[in-house]
């Protein structure tokens, strides 16, 4: 018999969603177990129970993660109700999968898919602090004293966000940032007079991109293990916030 676990957790490690969805969707009323309502927070055994989410019934899959190089103009959403190009149409894979967190349409670069969503959660929730590296073109020659602006650390609603950035080219920075704020890097950029022309993600959490523009292929164990951190669970960060 499968030990019981928390349905919510049931239903992230099924790959429907991540746990944070899952909970919004218990609450709202679209899960049921055994055929009667569920609550946050019940335990349930996956291999007995008969789960049903959103009117389609739990079944555990196994857990699929892959590293995309996204072109520019894919969306990132598994779906797309406008007929725009979206990056599960590059994925040719069995399990029902989703983006792990978000790049824009014309931002191109690593982007992570899984059914797992517990690790989804853990890479994309800003108290762990997983580090994303970009490289962004701006519109003209960044100042040094601009780069020592960003390392020191700049405000974005509230909050202090601290990066790395160092210049690779005279319009070319690499930046290193972990709060996993929306947009983040061209906030950033805006926030002291810059804007960004484009921007390239090149790595996560000391995982590197290192297939063609719109390949894919899947992590190696290694790689998993990095993403997650010591003992596959990143330690929650404190965020600044400004008094």
């Amino acid at each position: 018999m499968s030990p019981e676990v928390r349905l919510q957790k049931a239903i992230a490690e099924a790959g429907v969603c991540s746990r944070r969805k899952a909970e919004e969707l218990i609450q709202h009323g679209h899960v049921r177990v055994n055929g009667e309502l569920a609550k946050i927070g019940m335990n349930v055994d996956p291999s007995t129970d008969k789960i049903l989410v959103s009117g389609q019934y739990l079944r555990p899959e196994s857990k699929v993660y892959l590293m995309l190089n996204k072109p520019r103009g894919y969306i990132t959403t598994a779906t797309d109700p406008y007929g725009r190009k979206h990056v599960l149409q590059l994925i040719h894979e069995p399990q029902r999968l989703f983006p792990v967190g978000r790049l824009d349409r014309d931002t191109t670069g690593l982007l992570l898919l899984t059914n797992d969503g517990e690790f989804a959660n853990k890479i994309m929730h800003p108290r762990y602090e997983v580090s994303k590296t970009y490289e962004a073109t701006l519109d003209r020659r960044i100042e040094s004293e601009d780069l020592a602006r960003i390392n020191s650390g700049v405000m974005i609603d509230g909050v202090m966000v601290k990066s790395h950035a160092v210049r690779v080219a005279p319009k070319v920075v690499r930046i290193i940032v972990h709060t996993g704020m929306n947009k983040e890097v061209k906030r950033i950029f805006k926030r002291i007079g810059y804007w960004v022309e484009a921007l390239r993600r090149t790595e996560i959490q000391g995982v590197h991109l290192s297939m063609k523009e719109g390949k894919y292929r899947h992590l190696v164990p290694s790689e998993i293990k990095k993403l997650l951190g010591d003992g596959g669970r990143p330690s929650p960060q404190p965020r600044q916030r400004s008094r």
